[in-house]
């Protein structure tokens, strides 16, 4: 279960650290970093998720939920 709180407070924290800079959620999804994750999606995960869930379902949920996080 993902708390909610605990993420509104510890991924600021967490950016800084990592000289991550984000507006809103989008801001975690660049193209090269999407190319990188939807090629590694079935060649990496495959072999450790089964059934492999969609890439694409899986992305629009993250984002959902980043949204929430980020907009507090």
């Amino acid at each position: 279960m993902v708390r909610a709180e605990a993420v509104r407070r510890i991924l600021p924290e967490k950016c800084v650290v990592r000289a991550v800079e984000y507006a809103s959620a989008d801001d975690f999804f660049p193209a090269a970093v999407m190319e990188g994750a939807t090629r590694q999606w079935t060649t990496s995960l495959a072999a450790l998720v089964r059934p492999l869930p969609d890439f694409d379902r899986c992305v629009m949920g993250l984002r959902e939920r980043l949204d929430s996080f980020v907009a507090g």
